[in-house]
């Protein structure tokens, strides 16, 4: 009797204890990785569902203790009948006593988790969508027709006549990009009704923006690209190149398959463009495709040296992460992909060197018009520095929020870290999910500008664009034009 006793108190006794414990490893994680100020307030917002959990788990104890003695002192003074009458008792009593905590415990530890990681509740729309796919990856995996979501063949008529181009890489990534094609995109736009599709294969890495200046628009409504991000940027740049009028708005669709797919996670309002992207992604994409789902997107101008304007999407970057790409091209031949990337950003981190550049930059909120050439003088709206920067880049979109919030209205962020102490606090910096985390912390910030222009102080001449290396530069002008608007389906 008393070992069967003693075996469920302890049994109670455990489960709170062991909540308390996971909670302060998790507390005790979250302040490493966030860091000391980051760690301070995030703590600090948690502190009451902290106390609550204490609370909760002194209670819990405090009720099995009492329960514990009682049933000792009255099964000693008692006859055997009693005892058993007395444990039967005991055991009840326990209930209403012990388990509402346990129930406290549980929801103030449901609450915590949701107050970390951000979990809301989702509309009816969210939820439909969310049953619509579900039921696509369900069909594509099965092969059963009976799986198939009545909300995409009721896309039939709507889609009727619909020409889509189909430029698929089939490099792209891990080399899946015919594979995704005959698998998931063809079946999916066929049961919504799009069977006029003309499919065209990348020749090369750099061939796509040649292709797309030589393809007669005229023949298609839509084009969808399968690829990664530099299948997207090289489409944008072929309409930038095309001859035919406004021909940037060109609708454009995007399948993620490549390796770092960050153009997809922004359109997609990915919580943190950290995050792998899932086949349930890509199908909810293609619904929208389906559906005709459009967005403006505004595209930034670069010009360096007086150049030629090219349009981007992705970003703009020098310094450390042009070192970084410098080094993995030299890795290439590994077939690593992400992992040389990483491991290159890492080293040029650990190095901690500064990069010194002439920025002059005009803020979004200023009144003054953006010059369509990089101008020779500048004016007092122009904001003027010279670094050092341990971390620079223009991204024209925010991410780690939803699509409307990530989209701008034609201006674009610096990113900024210039008073980071130690190589950890540029790496905490950069694992932020949210862009606009960055200006939380002291060490980093963002300028919102509509336009600016980058000249280096020293040897650091290198930069990307959209992840591709460019030549050294001596000036590198970027600006939005109101006239340049891309149009993306998905």
């Amino acid at each position: 009797m008393w070992g069967d006793e003693e075996k469920v108190t302890r049994d109670r006794r455990r489960t709170p204890l062991l909540l308390t414990l996971a909670l302060a490893l998790a507390l005790t994680g979250a302040f490493l990785l966030c860091g000391a100020t980051g760690g301070r307030d995030w703590l600090g917002k948690v502190a009451p569902v902290a106390q609550r959990l204490r609370a909760a788990r002194t209670a819990a104890l405090g009720d099995a203790a009492a329960a514990r003695m009682a049933l000792r002192s009255r099964a000693a003074g008692g006859a055997a009948g009693a005892a058993a009458t007395t444990t039967t008792t005991v055991r009840r009593s326990l209930r209403p006593t012990y388990f509402p905590e346990t129930n406290m415990v549980r929801r103030a530890e449901r609450s915590l988790v949701r107050s970390i990681f951000g979990r809301w509740r989702k509309s009816e729309a969210e939820v439909s969508q969310k049953e619509t796919v579900r039921k696509m990856v369900k069909w594509l995996k099965k092969g059963d027709r009976q799986y198939i979501p009545p909300e995409l063949t009721a896309l039939r008529e709507k889609n009727e006549g619909r020409r889509v181009c189909i430029m698929v890489n089939p490099t792209s990534g891990g080399r899946i990009g015919l594979k995704v094609l005959h698998k998931t995109v063809m079946p999916v736009l066929k049961e919504a009704g799009i069977t006029n599709i003309s499919v065209v294969e990348t020749l090369s890495r750099f061939s796509v923006p040649k292709q797309i200046a030589e393809t007669d628009l005229g023949q298609y409504d839509d084009i969808l690209c399968i690829g990664g991000d530099g299948t997207l940027v090289g489409v944008i740049l072929g309409l930038g190149e095309h001859p035919a009028e406004d021909a940037i708005s060109f609708p454009i669709g995007l399948v993620p398959c490549g390796s770092h797919n960050h153009m997809f996670k922004v359109m997609s309002g990915f919580d943190t463009v950290h995050r792998s992207v899932e086949k349930k992604h890509v199908l909810a994409s293609l619904l929208r495709f389906c559906r005709g789902e459009k967005t403006a997107l505004p595209v930034p101008k670069v010009s360096a040296d007086s150049q030629q304007e090219r349009p981007f999407l992705c970003g703009l970057s020098f310094g450390l992460l042009a070192a970084a790409f410098r080094t993995s091209e030299r890795w290439r031949w590994t077939g690593l992909r992400k992992t040389r990337y990483y491991a290159s950003v890492l080293w040029e981190i650990f190095r901690f060197k500064q990069y010194r550049y002439k920025v002059r930059y005009l803020p979004a909120d200023s009144q003054v018009q953006a010059p369509e050439s990089p101008p020779t003088e500048f004016s007092e709206d122009w904001v003027t520095e010279n670094g050092p920067y341990q971390w620079f880049g223009f991204s024209p979109l925010s991410f780690g929020v939803p699509r409307e919030e990530a989209i701008n209205d034609f201006w674009g962020y610096l990113m900024i870290i210039d008073k980071a102490r130690t190589p950890f606090g540029i790496i905490r910096t950069i694992l932020k999910p949210k862009l606009t985390d960055w200006n939380s912390l002291k060490m980093a910030r963002l300028e919102k500008v509509k336009a600016v222009s980058i000249e280096p102080l020293e040897d650091d001449k290198e930069w990307n664009m959209d992840g591709e290396k460019e030549n050294n530069f001596e000036q590198v002008y970027v600006r939005f034009n109101q006239d340049e608007v891309a149009t993306y389906v998905g």
